[in-house]
């Protein structure tokens, strides 16, 4: 399989679709403001960080968006990959209950034990994924396509946890390199723009 190249000779391969459940999200009516600013994660493309986990979203849902059938609330640890516009293929994943909005797909995953594999699994396909999204206006990724996917499971459930393990902690790392050298880019700029002023203003010698 193109997507996957080669994989160790006793794991197999399946379509996302018999190893998952996959639904769109909504978007309340915007009229009834009653709908909003409570307590559920209601999330956008825009709250796609980059980062495979996602915890906070900008925009809130009330209960009554959920009571009223206004909107769909999906369990912990349910994978959202971005499938129509500019950020179409983005993944991310919750592992609190959540909403989302439309433009975004909620992948639920049979066996919730193997569900942060998946999320790992979509998010280093994201570029492929985009490549197949049909372009009309935008890019948009019908589900029933998405659902073709094919997906390595391994079956052993033990070794599947020791790779989501291992790439935890090697994720975590890395993100915490980015944030040392972004504060380090930060107080370099601070610092170029403290000697240019101090050049131009005559405090320092040239």
């Amino acid at each position: 399989v193109e997507w996957i190249g080669q994989i160790p000779e006793h794991w197999e391969v399946r379509r996302l679709k018999v190893i998952a459940d996959m639904q769109t999200g909504t978007t309340p009516p915007t009229t009834d403001t009653e709908f909003f600013d409570g307590d559920i994660n209601w999330f956008t493309p825009s709250d796609f960080t980059g980062k495979l986990l996602i915890k906070d979203s900008e925009r809130k849902l009330a209960n009554k968006a959920v009571e009223e059938g206004q909107a769909h609330l999906f369990p912990a640890n349910t994978i959202m990959i971005v499938g129509i516009g500019a950020t179409v293929g983005k993944t991310a994943f919750t592992q609190m209950k959540a909403s989302c909005n439309q433009q975004i797909t909620a992948i639920q995953v049979n066996e919730v034990n193997r569900a942060k594999y998946y999320a790992y699994w979509l998010y280093s396909c994201s570029s492929a994924i985009k490549a197949t999204a049909n372009y009309t206006t935008l890019p948009i990724i019908n589900n029933q396509h998405l659902g073709e996917a094919p997906c390595p499971f391994v079956n052993d459930i033990a070794e599947q946890t020791g790779i989501v393990e291992y790439l935890d902690a090697a994720c975590m790392t890395i993100d915490n390199l980015i944030c040392t050298n972004e504060e380090n880019i930060k107080k370099l700029k601070e610092y170029r723009q403290s000697i240019i002023y101090e050049a131009v203003t005559g405090k320092i010698e040239v």
